[in-house]
């Protein structure tokens, strides 16, 4: 993939695909709506909205931060009001270099939008690790958090 337009792509295909018809996938256009998170699912009454990002190439070395285009403020504003209202929240970040999706609450998002380097080295114990074939444990993970589904957990 090239950038997060083809993995927000592939991903939609995938949750729709992998997912059973109790489950329904709405993909914002964020280009109209400023801040409304990327995707937003409803299975069984529950709501889950996750914002993603994509990172093309491995870091370099010498890289301070971690995201080419952070979590905006309306995003992270966005991610709390849903939260607030009762959604789970998330942020995912798709990774080219290993063909991984990270999966973490939007808690761990920070004030600006963005890790260092260090510290996204920190938590890779509290975040969830999975591939584009089993996306449908993702969907199961972001509702159902407490299962425990995936790598790092």
């Amino acid at each position: 993939m090239k950038d997060e337009d083809a993995f927000n792509a592939k991903l939609g295909k995938e949750i729709r695909k992998q997912t059973d018809g109790g489950t329904y996938c709405l993909k914002m256009a964020e280009k109209f709506h400023i801040g409304v998170a990327d995707f937003q699912l409803v299975r069984g009454g529950q709501a889950v909205v996750f914002e993603t990002k994509f990172i093309a190439k491995p870091l370099p070395a010498r890289a301070t931060k971690v995201l080419k285009h952070p979590f905006t403020g309306p995003q992270i504003t966005y991610l709390r009001g849903m939260n607030n209202a009762g959604a789970k929240t998330y942020g995912v970040v798709g990774m080219n270099d290993t063909k991984m999706i990270k999966v973490f609450p939007s808690c761990m998002i920070p004030e600006g939008g963005n890790w260092s380097l260090q510290d996204w080295g920190t938590f890779h114990h509290k975040i969830r690790l999975y591939d584009f074939w089993d996306v449908a444990e993702m969907v199961d993970y972001m509702f159902n958090p407490d299962k425990g589904a995936g790598f790092g957990g």
